[in-house]
């Protein structure tokens, strides 16, 4: 749901591999074609991350936690 509150996101089925094997996969990547869509070079993509925060959470907690989530799935 988080995803979804602000336009910026294209929900796409992708495939994904697994320990199990391939499977199809709920994705939500960023939207191109949209108005808040920003093309940054990775040090600014870098800091951003490490800077910034939202109503929820900051973006480097929002980051840790996707890559523990990726961990307990490997």
């Amino acid at each position: 749901m988080r995803e979804l509150i602000v336009e910026g996101y294209a929900m796409k089925f992708l495939l994904a591999e697994t320990p199990q094997g391939p499977i199809e996969a709920l994705a939500f990547t960023s939207d191109t074609e949209s108005r808040r869509y920003a093309r940054l070079s990775e040090t600014e993509t870098a800091q951003i991350i490490a800077t910034a925060s939202g109503f929820a959470d900051t973006n480097l907690e929002y980051l840790d936690g996707i890559v523990e989530k990726l961990r307990q799935l490997s």
